[in-house]
């Protein structure tokens, strides 16, 4: 089944399907709702990798840490994982370790994944030599990094400290190819501090 099916049943064009899956506008009520109700009598579901790259956005954030049963670290994923649904984002979550090749290997796949950005959770993404986070500083210039509890320094990445109790908005965050959104950061609790600041980093 594919939208070629849902296009002659529907009796439209597979433009049309298509501007329905991608919600556009510029279909009329009626017209939309005959797509989705052939797409339902037919148990069509679409394929959300092809939808991805019609809207240029997968409506995904990768996010990375390096010991997901670190009670700090499991406490950051399950905010950050709310404050990403409460944006309609999915999240794809890599448990990498401390090892700086699996630590590459696992950021290459998210971005293989084509999310809308990575967020690096936990100081321990930081290497000592710049040339050990060039995958990092790099791949910025194709999508925006986050990093919780680091600093790095790089057009389109955003880094997190605890020093001031307050929660600030991370502007165009999830921004790809002309798609802007704004996502808050949650407040994390940690031992010092109640809540994060973002900062954008020049």
């Amino acid at each position: 089944m594919n939208i070629y099916d849902v296009s002659e049943h529907a009796g439209v064009s597979i433009a049309t399907v298509s501007r329905v899956l991608n919600g556009n506008p510029n279909v009329s009520e009626k017209t939309r709702d005959k797509v989705l109700k052939v797409m339902d009598d037919l148990g069509y579901t679409p394929n959300v990798f092809a939808r991805g790259l019609g809207l240029n956005t997968m409506q995904t954030i990768g996010i990375m840490c390096s010991d997901s049963s670190d009670p700090y670290l499991a406490g950051a994923i399950y905010y950050l994982e709310r404050g990403l649904r409460s944006h309609n984002y999915d999240a794809i979550l890599c448990c990498t370790g401390y090892d700086l090749d699996a630590k590459q290997k696992y950021f290459d796949l998210l971005r293989s994944k084509r999310v809308d950005a990575i967020i690096l959770a936990g100081s321990k993404f930081v290497e000592m030599r710049p040339k050990d986070n060039a995958y990092i500083t790099e791949a910025a210039s194709e999508l925006p990094i986050m990093l919780v509890n680091g600093y790095l320094e790089g057009d389109n990445i955003y880094s997190t400290t605890t020093m001031q109790p307050c929660t600030a908005p991370l502007p165009s965050f999830c921004r790809r190819a002309g798609n802007v959104s704004s996502i808050f950061t949650p407040a994390i609790p940690t031992a010092g501090s109640t809540s994060w600041k973002a900062t954008r980093m020049p």
